[in-house]
């Protein structure tokens, strides 16, 4: 599920979390990133959850069923994208996306893609 606490991740742990993101071209990349469902949110908006652009750090594999904080586990991902996935694995829903200058509602049903699935798969040894 999302991290809605941000003490909870170290400035380093956020920043490798920022540098493994999507980078968006035309776009500053120290600035803006792209997460999985293809809303873009701003490096100064983590933890914030009132905005189109705020972001927290995304288990992929829900800590509720055995996930870890582990970089390999982490993602930034869009709050309203984050707060839709909640511990949903390896379907889930999505309901932003970026389109223009804007994050706009957008609700689809998303799925981990293949490798990742796989390399979680390896590590925390669940069966789907």
């Amino acid at each position: 599920t999302a991290q809605m606490n941000k003490s909870a991740f170290s400035e380093d742990e956020i920043d490798r979390i920022w540098e493994k993101a999507s980078t968006i071209e035309g776009l500053d990349s120290k600035m803006f990133r792209k997460d999985a469902c293809g809303a873009v949110v701003m490096r100064s908006k983590y933890g914030v959850l009132n905005s189109n652009f705020g972001w927290v750090i995304d288990h992929i594999y829900p800590v509720e069923l055995g996930g870890d904080d582990s970089d390999v586990n982490l993602r930034l991902m869009q709050w309203q994208n984050a707060e839709s996935k909640g511990s949903s694995f390896p379907l889930y829903k999505s309901v932003m996306r970026f389109e223009g200058f804007e994050n706009v509602a957008d609700e689809r049903e998303r799925r981990i893609n293949a490798k990742k699935l796989a390399e979680l798969k390896e590590i925390y040894n669940f069966t789907l």
